[in-house]
Order: structure tokens, then sequence, then C-alpha cells
């Protein structure tokens, strides 16, 4: 894989992926109710991007560190078709 498209995918998807983490963190505390660790489990959609980001630094771990950056961008997205075109 050409190194400039790799760079420029882990900028996009860091992006994303931060954007949405921090947005998600925000609006989970918004619920009424004692529950103030469930919002620090948005937080870990940021560690498995980061961790997938770290992967794709070694030769024999590329390929699974892309499909591990896109996981939390996968995530996010099926939260957003689920909860907004009800099926």
């Amino acid at each position: 894989m050409n190194k400039a498209l790799l760079i420029i995918i882990n900028i996009i998807t860091g992006l994303v992926v931060t954007v949405l983490t921090i947005f998600a963190y925000g609006i989970s505390g918004m619920a009424e109710g004692p529950q103030p660790a469930s919002s620090m489990y948005w937080l870990l959609l940021l560690v498995v991007w980061f961790i997938g980001l770290l992967m794709q630094f070694k030769q024999s771990t590329r390929v699974i560190g892309l499909v591990i950056t896109f996981l939390p961008i996968i995530y996010f997205f099926s939260l957003f078709i689920v909860e907004f075109y009800n099926f």
C-alpha cells in the first residue's frame, strides 16, 4: 500500500474517531440516573483506534492494524444507521 495513502487514511479515521468519541463522551452523561462509568466506555474506541495505528508501524501487522483502525468507525456508523433509520 502506498505510504501517503496510509497516512491520509490514518489522519481521516483519527479525526473522525476523535470527534465522534468526544461527542459521545459528552452526551452520554446527559441521561437521568447515576451512571458515571458508562461514559468512560466511549474512550475505549479511541484506544482501539490507537492500537490499530501502532500496529501499522510494523510491516507484519500492517493489514490487521488497518482493519482494527476501521473498527471504531464501523461501530459509529452502525449506531447511526440503527438509531436514525429504524429498520
